[in-house]
């Protein structure tokens, strides 16, 4: 067994020396899921050309822009480096003058006061005969970055393709379900196939109001799969303030009696009080478990909301229970999250894979363990101690 371990072990080593002089981009660990450094982003593709547009705060920032080949290649396309400053919260639109029609596009803006950074990944394919990234605008002008719209707004739907005279969108009611757990067999994906309860067709460059809560789906081709969610929520999304919304979110940390007792009880949010209050040693803890809760299901509805709400998310069911991952990696295929060891718990990996532009947890029974053990933490009102 020890000559047997140590060959294993020297496997692996040689394995690992040999992506990481190979890899670049999908072994630099991201800067993502930070609450106090989120930019949210979208490229868009004008005459074959891509644009980035970055949301930024008030400050001075360093943003830098890297194009490669791909995500294994350490060979440059672009690259482009400024310091920026806002006077307010606002849209920069940084143009690529990259050729290569397929590239990873790497992008990192730093705050200069505070240091903190974001850095982020993509997979870029300007040449997609439908594009994902559907232009949407706001009534000035400015691209529309959030993954949901309250009721009775209105958006400028357009792609840049003369070629593409009319948009398709798909609405669902929101009936979809929170995620398995990490340890289950059944993995929930979006179905393409699905009926929607209605469906709208525009004009190319063409204003639409979203009158009702659920979900929209956007597409140049409705045979296909590819297109953009836009959901209408309620509106304090992504905070979750309805009793029963609230109750919902606790799906991970009860047992299926517990879970119906309190989504059943004729006053929800004295039985919730309830449950929080069971998990703690006074009304003070009581307070820090449900803040630190709700916080992590609000910052997982702004990361993660795709065609539903974050929190319900493979990933966002992560973030939930674990917090912001130790480090994360990415790759035009999937996503590597990965928890250090805690004095409760071993250390924890979790691999999402890229399926239809959603990202799904890797599911194996053996991932209980750490999800049970962290669950269990919750339970006992240990988180944040």
């Amino acid at each position: 067994m020890g000559r047997f371990s140590y060959l294993f072990s020297l496997l692996l080593m040689l394995l690992f020396a040999n992506c990481s002089s190979s890899l670049w981009l999908s072994s630099k660990p991201l800067k993502i899921y930070q609450p106090d450094m989120f930019i949210p982003f979208q490229l868009i593709i004008e005459d074959g050309f891509p644009i980035l547009i970055l949301e930024m705060p008030v400050g001075e920032f360093s943003v830098t822009i890297q194009a490669f080949e791909t995500y294994k290649a350490k060979n440059l396309l672009y690259k482009f480096e400024e310091e920026i400053k806002n006077f307010e919260y606002q849209q920069n639109n940084f143009p690529l003058q990259v050729k290569a029609k397929h590239f990873a596009l790497e992008f990192q803006i730093i705050d200069l006061e505070n240091e903190k950074e974001f850095r982020h990944i993509l997979d870029v394919k300007t040449d997609a005969k439908y594009p994902t990234n559907i232009g949407v605008k706001e009534s000035n002008g400015v691209y529309f970055l959030r993954k949901d719209i309250k009721q009775n707004e209105s958006l400028l739907l357009e792609t840049s393709k003369d070629s593409i005279p009319q948009l398709f969108i798909k609405f669902y009611q929101n009936t979809f379900n929170p995620a398995p757990p990490p340890f289950s067999e059944t993995t929930l994906i979006f179905d393409y196939n699905k009926t929607p309860d209605q469906i709208f067709v525009l004009k190319n460059k063409a204003e639409f109001t979203f009158y009702k809560e659920g979900l929209y789906f956007i597409q140049t081709d409705s045979s296909s799969t590819e297109g953009r969610f836009i959901n209408c929520f309620d509106e304090d999304f992504p905070k979750v303030t309805n009793a029963y919304q609230l109750a919902l979110t606790i799906r991970y940390i009860t047992k299926n009696k517990e879970f119906e007792k309190i989504l059943n009880a004729p006053e929800i949010k004295k039985e919730l009080d309830e449950f929080w209050l069971a998990r703690s040693s006074s009304q003070n803890r009581a307070r820090v478990l449900i803040q630190s809760y709700y916080n992590r299901i609000q910052n997982a509805n702004i990361y993660f909301t795709t065609y539903k709400e974050g929190w319900k998310t493979d990933r966002g069911m992560i973030y939930t229970i674990f917090g912001e991952p130790d480090k994360v990696t990415q790759t035009e295929d999937y996503e590597f999250w990965f928890y250090g060891y805690t004095d409760r718990r071993e250390s924890a990996s979790f691999l999402f894979d890229k399926i239809k532009g959603q990202y799904l947890l890797r599911r194996n029974p053996a991932l209980g363990r750490v999800w049970n053990a962290e669950v269990y933490e919750w339970r006992q009102g240990l988180i944040g101690e």
